[in-house]
């Protein structure tokens, strides 16, 4: 094992740089530049990758943790999120429930006109968030409570955010080498979801909690695999605490360890999900949640696919809210598809229950009608644990996806989603036939 050589420290510092300036100095709409930048950053991820086997673990470890702490002061570049997360910490620190009320309906309140620190976060939030209940579950609320409650100050509740997720993070990736251990796949190749642009500016950046949720995975699937049946039923229920999708990937299980045990898991995890979001989620507010969470599959429409091609079709027939007609039923026909690859044959290993569930989720996005960036970071993350290359890719493509803020709903906008869908084909495609293509044969995985 060596250290860096003198031109390797050059790479770290064009990363470094370019890592600065997309979370300190750009915005959403400065896509040109951003996306020129994450270019470059993305050629030195590659590039390290390569050459990951010749460094040391600590070297590996350290590069990767620093790199993550470099946005530890920035305000989100790409995505106002955070504001809302702030937001609903702030009303339970002044006993009012998250759910209850829509951002809008507080707004006349001499609660939110005798608070400034509430109003300047109103100001940052989207049209769509002032305008809908929250939909984070209990477990993502804790992170936005922990900052309410130690500052009103919107710098330092990012920082504290931020450095739970890291803590959270840091948990996980300790676990995944265990997983790659347990898989006997090597343990470096944890360092491919951890040094991983986009795993850098989404979760850690911009404060997206896909990666916490994984994190969580991480230790709840090594938990199943050396059979703490009770603890890891635990943990994905706290991970389903924290984002509501890895439900999907429960029915894979059952033809992993039996009908018998995966309905014990199923049952515990169960019971662990109602505990954990009941401390918030109380059945008179349950509707107010619902409303939210149901809007992801007739109302909001951002970097689809399948649907976008649906609506390019039907739309002579159906010139009027196409997405209230065939979202909810491209949804069924993914949770259709995503049970038959769950049930079809018996998962022999640890190995192939990965893989089934890296493409059941990749079906979900695929089917569905909203596909931030940061959706991608479950699929990913699965990919590491299999021979899969493709969810590298799109870790690079799915950026081009920041185009729309940039040119709006455009020609433009549309030619950008149809070169990402266009690349994750073709990456699909040569992942099926096995065939190597430019990332798996640089990056010597």
């Amino acid at each position: 094992m060596r250290l860096f050589k003198s031109k390797e420290w050059i790479w770290v510092a064009v990363f470094i740089a370019s890592l600065v300036y997309i979370n300190y100095f750009s915005h959403q709409e400065d896509f040109t530049v951003n996306m020129a930048l994450y270019t470059v950053m993305f050629a030195v991820y590659i590039y390290f990758i390569r050459i990951r086997k010749e460094l040391s673990d600590k070297s590996r470890d350290k590069l990767a943790l620093f790199f993550h702490l470099i946005p530890l002061f920035a305000l989100p570049a790409l995505s106002p999120d955070v504001y809302r997360f702030i937001w609903d910490g702030e009303l339970v620190t002044h006993g009012i429930h998250p759910y209850r009320f829509t951002p809008n309906e507080l707004i006349d309140s001499s609660f939110y006109q005798s608070s400034p620190y509430l109003q300047s976060l109103y100001s940052e939030m989207t049209e769509l968030s002032k305008a809908n209940y929250s939909l984070y579950p209990t477990f993502n609320q804790i992170y936005f409570l922990v900052p309410a409650l130690i500052s009103e100050n919107v710098i330092l509740s990012i920082i504290i955010m931020r450095v739970l997720i890291l803590v959270t993070a840091i948990f996980g990736y300790i676990y995944l080498k265990k997983l790659l251990i347990h898989l006997n796949l090597s343990a470096d190749k944890a360092w491919i979801i951890a040094l991983n642009p986009f795993i850098i500016i989404e979760m850690t950046g911009n404060l997206h909690f896909e990666g916490v949720m994984l994190s969580l995975l991480f230790i709840s699937f090594y938990l199943l695999l050396t059979k703490k049946w009770i603890l890891a039923a635990l943990f994905w229920a706290l991970a389903i605490s924290v984002k509501l999708t890895p439900l999907i990937l429960l029915p894979f299980l059952w033809r992993f360890v039996g009908w018998k045990r995966a309905f014990k898991v199923y049952f515990t995890t169960g019971v662990f999900t109602i505990l954990i979001l009941w401390i918030y989620l109380w059945p008179s507010l349950i509707p107010n949640f619902m409303k939210s969470v149901n809007l992801y599959f007739d109302n909001f429409q951002f970097n689809g696919s399948i649907f976008l091609i649906t609506e390019w079709i039907s739309y002579p027939f159906y010139d009027y809210k196409t997405i209230r007609i065939f979202g909810p039923l491209l949804s069924q026909i993914s949770i259709v598809l995503i049970l038959f690859i769950a049930f079809l044959k018996p998962i022999k290993n640890g190995n192939v229950w990965f893989e089934r569930m890296m493409w059941g989720y990749v079906i979900y996005l695929l089917f569905a009608t909203t596909v931030h960036p940061w959706y991608i970071a479950l699929p990913f993350g699965l990919s590491i644990l299999t021979k899969n290359t493709f969810m590298i890719g799109w870790t690079f493509l799915i950026m081009l996806s920041y185009g729309f803020y940039a040119v709006g709903n455009s020609a433009l906008s549309y030619t950008f989603i149809c070169v990402e869908y266009i690349g994750l084909l073709i990456f699909i495609t040569l992942d099926l036939y096995k065939k190597p293509n430019f990332l798996t044969r640089f990056m010597k995985i």
